[in-house]
């Protein structure tokens, strides 16, 4: 039996710094809410230093924070892994989940942000912009071996 799948997840960002990120995005929301129902309740004051903008200001902020945390959270699914025998991924750039046998493959081609595997009659390519440094090494120094065993000087 082989041994357990490494994967390296793309987006590392923890689940407090979501949750902050979308608590502080509510927070602006509702206070925004309440400041511009009272400012239209009360007449809104459109002078610009000390009138009601700060409200629609609040609501953009809120916004922007909640939207970030959204994002970060669709981007924590993505992944490489890989084991004896097999490599998987699932990228942003196809979003789909796709395993290669590694005895298929024919060679491998590395540069500086992709990886381009080739198969009988095909190829697929690895994107790997959005990887760390050091995740990014650790990838392809695992290829690298890879080619190296099917394919020794």
């Amino acid at each position: 039996m082989g041994l357990k799948m490494e994967k390296i997840y793309i987006c590392k960002t923890k689940k407090t710094t979501l949750r902050v990120f979308l608590v502080i995005g509510i927070i602006f929301i509702l206070i925004s809410f309440i400041g511009l129902s009272h400012a239209i309740y009360e007449g809104f004051r459109t002078e610009l230093l000390g009138g009601d903008w700060i409200f629609l200001f609040n609501l953009l902020q809120g916004i922007i924070f909640v939207s970030w945390s959204y994002s970060i959270q669709l981007k924590k699914k993505y992944f490489i892994g890989w084991d004896d025998s097999t490599i998987q991924y699932h990228l942003p750039e196809n979003n789909i989940h796709e395993t290669m046998y590694i005895a298929d493959i024919r060679d491998i081609e590395l540069s500086l942000f992709e990886v381009k595997f080739k198969f009988d009659g095909q190829e697929k390519r690895l994107k790997l912009e959005e990887i760390e440094y050091k995740d990014m090494r650790k990838i392809k120094e695992k290829f690298e071996n890879i080619k190296f065993s099917y394919n020794p000087l």
